[in-house]
């Protein structure tokens, strides 16, 4: 039975990430490319890029027409997720915990944060924009401590202990989570951009801002993991560059399959089989 794409692709960065640099030196040619196992990972890369911008795999509806600069927002949002995703990928459980220093956080604090925010972020617009015009009890403008306790401990299910697990859990958790914000904000209109949204600053701000915010906020923090992971004496390889590159160009065929009902999906699965799977394996193949 073939794997669900999403489901192959995380099991290729997986993989992936265990390699070494010295592979990328191994032989390999491609046409009148000679090289070596590094042009593999620009040649995964391509393949995705065009099976993403291929209309044929698409079924456009007119309805999206008034989401485009939602879509634009959200859609590059997805992208830092996938970097963040690349960023974790074979990273030790040991490492992710060390602190820096004792002012700094470890990379799981900072993960642990991320995915906090999002959901507080997600929660803001369920308040300003279904919440509290549909229910008298709740006042207009900031949301308040027992809609924000029903958001996370009921309908985000977030955990009491604080995520006392390994990482790849809190990882797991976290994708589930970022499924339903994609999914929630998915009925976004643009013409819904400018309402406005109170969070914690003194003022309101826009839904394009906030949205905006969103990826900005996790690049401001991919950067720390970044960062931390230097003063740990972690240097991020360059197979760990390439695969960015590769799950960077996915994260535009990942949001469209998000929306099935616009996908050829006969046509996707066929295509990726025959275009990107064997760069997949190719490179699975030199752990």
């Amino acid at each position: 039975m073939t794997l669900p794409i999403q489901v192959e692709m995380d099991i290729w960065l997986k993989k992936a990430a265990s390699l070494p640099d010295a592979i990328l030196e191994w032989p390999w040619n491609w046409q009148s490319y000679d090289e070596g196992i590094r042009f593999v990972f620009f040649r995964l890369m391509e393949e995705i890029i065009t099976l993403a911008g291929n209309p044929d795999r698409f079924q456009i509806d007119s309805e999206k027409n008034s989401q485009n600069e939602v879509n634009t927002y959200l859609l590059r949002f997805h992208r830092a997720f996938w970097l963040l995703k690349a960023q974790l990928a074979g990273l030790d459980e040991g490492l992710a915990n060390q602190q820096p220093t004792p002012q700094d956080w470890s990379i799981r604090r900072t993960v642990e944060h991320i995915l906090e925010s999002e959901w507080m972020f997600y929660g803001v617009f369920r308040y300003g924009f279904h919440a509290s015009s549909q229910s008298v009890d709740l006042p207009l403008g900031k949301a308040t401590q027992d809609f924000i306790d029903q958001h996370f401990d009921v309908d985000g299910g977030f955990p009491s202990d604080h995520f006392d697990c390994p990482l790849a859990e809190i990882l797991l958790f976290y994708e589930q989570r970022h499924t339903d914000v994609l999914s929630g904000l998915s009925s976004l209109k643009d013409d819904d951009l400018e309402r406005p949204l109170i969070f914690w600053e003194d003022e309101a701000m826009s839904a394009r801002f906030r949205l905006i915010r969103f990826e900005s906020h996790l690049r401001q923090h991919l950067i720390q993991i970044q960062k931390t992971a230097h003063q740990l004496q972690f240097q991020y390889s360059e197979v760990h560059a390439l695969i960015q590159e590769c799950v960077s160009a996915f994260s535009i065929l990942d949001w469209y399959m998000r929306f099935p009902e616009q996908l050829n999906l006969e046509i996707l699965e066929k295509q990726w089989e025959q275009s990107v799977r064997p760069y997949l394996q190719i490179i699975s193949m030199q752990t």
